[in-house]
Formats: structure tokens, sequence, C-alpha cells
């Protein structure tokens, strides 16, 4: 319905400036779209992928998918707010069991008010395990690069535990990485914000229905760069429910403790343990914190035993966006201690030493 009633209410305000402004819609009483996230999947018509920009009403949308075609350059509103955070203000590098590694890299992560950037210098490549990370259903990959050298180019491999090795990313760097089961050379691949459409993936020969795909089970993430750059605010995305838009109350952490425990206790709080919740979970072991206002929480819990447990990959956990994929491990003696006191440790300060790989 919104694709077919849009025409009328787009503006051109340059070559490669698009502007919708929302309407009256009689039949169903309400504004259309009812939130900028009704506006997903849908295109338009650009005379540059770079310059492109799409604004609903006077809001802007961050996540475009480029692509060049026949009939010429589109852009694709991705806008969403359920994203499964590959890394945005915690150091990924730096998480338990993530089993970072490089070749060639220097690689450092430096926090700031607005997030955290990984910094990337040389020509090689750093990778981690994402155990925290649950991408089933995803429908693009967004993050933002940009080059700190003339030189600088990035390309992302993501690798399944099935098997599978997607890339996406720089072309250059993408020709030069063997046995990949699908990928995508990104018309704009600096510079920018990025989204990346996972439906868009160029896929080798013989590749069949029923194979691996880049949202199942990872194994590692690798980043192959040259040059110097900084990568923030990756995250693979899904659609958002087309709910009204309304001044934001914060996030929602939704996660489970195992099928069948019983009298467990998760608390939640900042990262110096102040402002402390706890959540029983329900009988099918789901809990639920809203209202979060801070990019990152600390989150553990405790089961009837006395057994303290922390979200798969640690114990903090990105909340800027809605978190629905908590999964928790029990931890050692020394971490137990940690969380009892109910702090892992203070806030972190910048990162700033380096993987020298």
């Amino acid at each position: 319905m919104l694709m077919q009633a849009v025409a009328p209410h787009v503006e051109r305000e340059g070559p490669s400036r698009v502007r919708i402004r929302s309407w009256p819609d009689a039949t169903l009483g309400c504004m259309m779209p009812v939130s900028i996230s009704q506006t997903w999947g849908l295109s338009v018509r650009v005379a540059d992928l770079r310059a492109a920009r799409v604004a609903i009403d006077q809001t802007d949308v961050a996540d475009l998918a480029r692509f060049e075609a026949a009939d010429g350059r589109w852009v694709t509103l991705m806008p969403s707010t359920m994203r499964d955070v590959v890394f945005d203000h915690v150091d990924p590098l730096a998480r338990p069991d993530a089993h970072a590694r490089g070749v060639g890299v220097q690689a450092r992560f430096e926090t700031g008010p607005g997030g955290g950037q990984l910094m990337l210098e040389g020509t090689g490549s750093v990778s981690f395990e994402p155990r925290w990370l649950d991408a089933r259903g995803a429908q693009a990959f967004v993050y933002t690069m940009q080059a700190r050298s003339a030189d600088a180019a990035l390309a992302w491999l993501v690798e399944t535990r099935d098997g599978g090795r997607f890339a996406w990313g720089d072309a250059e760097i993408i020709a030069g990485l063997d046995a990949l089961t699908a990928q995508r050379a990104e018309p704009v691949a600096r510079d920018a914000r990025i989204a990346v459409p996972l439906w868009d993936l160029t896929w080798a020969e013989g590749a069949t229905p029923g194979g691996p795909l880049p949202t199942r089970a990872i194994a590692r993430i690798s980043l192959v760069s040259r040059g110097r750059c900084a990568i923030a605010e990756a995250a693979f995305i899904r659609p958002s429910p087309a709910q009204p838009d309304a001044p934001r109350r914060g996030t929602v952490i939704l996660g489970s403790v195992p099928t069948g425990a019983r009298d467990w206790s998760v608390v939640c709080s900042d990262p110096d343990g102040r402002g402390q919740r706890s959540s029983t979970p329900d009988k099918r072991g789901w809990f639920a914190f809203d209202g979060i206002n801070r990019p990152v929480m600390l989150l553990r819990a405790r089961d009837a035993a006395g057994q303290w447990f922390a979200p798969i990959g640690g114990a903090l956990v990105e909340t800027r966006y809605n978190q629905t994929s908590v999964r928790f491990a029990p931890v050692d003696e020394a971490a137990a201690l940690l969380l009892s006191a109910h702090a892992a440790t203070p806030a972190p300060e910048p990162r700033r030493d380096a993987w020298d790989c």
C-alpha cells in the first residue's frame, strides 16, 4: 500500500537529494508512513550514489543500499532499530573468547561520546570470533568506513560454521580472497555509511539452495584492509515493526536463561554497577529490561544454586539499539567474584594499546 501511494509525495531537491513528505490516509485515519521503518525497501533513482541523501520529512535515512543497474543508479532505504551489533561502543577484539588475531595490521579501539571506532593500519587482516552475535533473519549489514590515508580500503569476510565464506566491500580486496561462497563489491566502499543488502550477493558457480548463508552461525569475522581507516557502528539489521514513531523512551534488552531453569535472577546495571535493576525470568526462561538509555549495560545472572552467569561474549552488552539475542554461559570463579560485587570493572577508558600483528 505504501509503495503504491508514495509517488505523489516524493520531492526532488537536487539530482541526488530526495525528500518524502508524509501524507494523511483517509482510509487508515493516520499519517503515512506511520514510522520511518515502514519505508524499508523503498527505492529511488539518484544521479550520484556517493552524494545520495533521502529524508522522510525532516529525518535523514542513514542506511541506504546503493545499486548500479542497467537503468541507472538507485538507493534502497533500510531504516531499522532491530540490529544485531557486531561492535559499537565495546571493543570486539577484547571480548572474552573472541580469539582475536591478525596479520600485517595494527588494530586499536578508540571510544568517545558517540561510540567506538576500530582503527586499522597496514595491509593484511584482523579477525575475531563473534560468539555474542546471533544474526539469524538479518537482511543487511551496515557499517561506517572512514579513510585515513589515500590508499585506504576495506572488505569484510564472514565465515560461517557450515563452511560459508562471504565477502563485501572493496572490489580489489575481494578479488584477492579465495573460495568465496558469495560476494558483493560495494559501488561506494569508503568514506561513507555503507549498507550491504544480503539478498544482492553474487553467488559462486555451483552454489545451491539450502547451502550456507551469511546470517547462520558465524564462526569468524575478518576485516581485510590496506592503508589507514576507521570502522564504526557495524551491525546486521532486519526490518523493524511499522509502529508509529514516538519520543524515544529507551531501548529494550530481551533474552533467556537455559530452558527449565528455576529461581534465576537476572541483574542489569550501568557498567560501574550503579542503577541496578533485577528481573525474574518467566517459566520459559525469558526476561526483559526496558527504558534503557545508556549505550552499554552490565548484565549478569545467578541461578538457585548461586552459580553466576554472564552473556556469551562478555557481561558488557551493547544497548544503543534493541537487543534481543542475549544468551548466558557460566563464568569462572574470578569472574563470579566481580559479578557478585555488582560490577565487572569501572567504565573502560579509551583503549589505545595496539594489536601489532
